[in-house]
């Protein structure tokens, strides 16, 4: 009895071991999910109405095929929130022209557009890459 209390003790103590360090690894290893060519990413038009789409391009370079979370706000000494979208593009280098809405409660003024990409990595862990653009003029219709 005592040798399989022995085996059994053993087998705790290395499960837990592996366990310990798979976990240091999800934690500390250093993911490179995305990696930008361009910031700030270019505007296309440079004065939109509020209302309107505001058009942008992005050139990168995505390591993992994970899906993102993206969180958008302008800002222009405040922050103003846009909601959160999914994106599932597959890993590769890709060049899109992005179209944001503007909304119509948006003030006038001179504002940038910053991203946040927000990836799950691993079960305990994301990692975020965080992107702006250019300045642009909103303006009232």
């Amino acid at each position: 009895m005592s040798k399989k209390l022995l085996i059994s003790t053993w087998i705790i103590i290395i499960t837990a071991f592996l366990l310990m360090a798979l976990i240091i690894f999800w934690l500390l290893f250093p993911y490179k999910v995305t990696e930008f060519k361009t910031q700030p990413f270019p505007i296309q038009n440079k004065v939109v109405r509020s209302g309107d789409h505001v058009l942008y391009e992005v050139d990168y370079c995505k390591n993992m095929s994970l899906s993102a979370r993206i969180s958008r706000s302008f800002e222009d000494g405040l922050i103003y929130t846009a909601p959160d979208i999914d994106n599932d593009a597959g890993a590769g280098c890709h060049k899109k022209l992005i179209s944001v809405y503007v909304p119509r409660a948006l003030p006038p003024g001179i504002y940038n557009i910053k991203n946040t990409y927000i990836y799950q990595v691993n079960p305990i862990r994301t990692v975020e890459a965080t992107a702006i653009t250019e300045k642009f003029e909103v303006i009232r219709d």
